[in-house]
């Protein structure tokens, strides 16, 4: 079971993500840049029973109904993916059943395998590639 709770920066600050990626680390660890995922949109943490922080995930508005979503997994998500899966599916099946979006979209990786079947299982479908889109990599 995840409890999830509003985002804060101090959440993910120096996780070890899920996927092993020097840019993605680089950015772990730029409270600056975690700062401004909870500023320009709505996000949540997932935490265990425990007390351990397995992700977050948010979303920002790109125009009136069009919505990008974002998730930063920890390399110890794994044990609790279906819990993670369903919250993340009923945050966005929520933008729909208010009819607050008629679009929600994610940007992937190409080379991230895992991040793919992340939004697969989310029902997203992809649409092309984005080449040099960011850290010079294809999304």
């Amino acid at each position: 079971m995840i409890e999830v709770v509003p985002f804060e920066p101090e959440h993910i600050f120096g996780m070890k993500p899920l996927i092993k990626d020097a840019y993605l680390e680089q950015a772990l660890n730029n409270m600056e840049y975690l700062k401004c995922l909870k500023q320009y949109g709505v996000a949540y943490s997932g935490f265990t029973k425990d007390g351990i922080c397995v992700g977050a995930a948010g979303v920002r508005q790109i125009n009136l109904k069009t919505f990008e979503g974002w998730a930063i997994l920890s390399e110890d998500s794994h044990k609790n993916i279906k819990s993670i899966l369903r919250a993340v599916d009923l945050f966005i099946q929520n933008y729909f059943e208010f009819n607050v979006a008629d679009r929600f979209q994610a940007t992937v990786k190409l080379s991230y395998e895992k991040g793919h079947r992340f939004a697969k299982l989310l029902k997203f479908q992809p649409e092309g590639i984005l080449k040099s889109y960011e850290d010079g990599a294809d999304f």
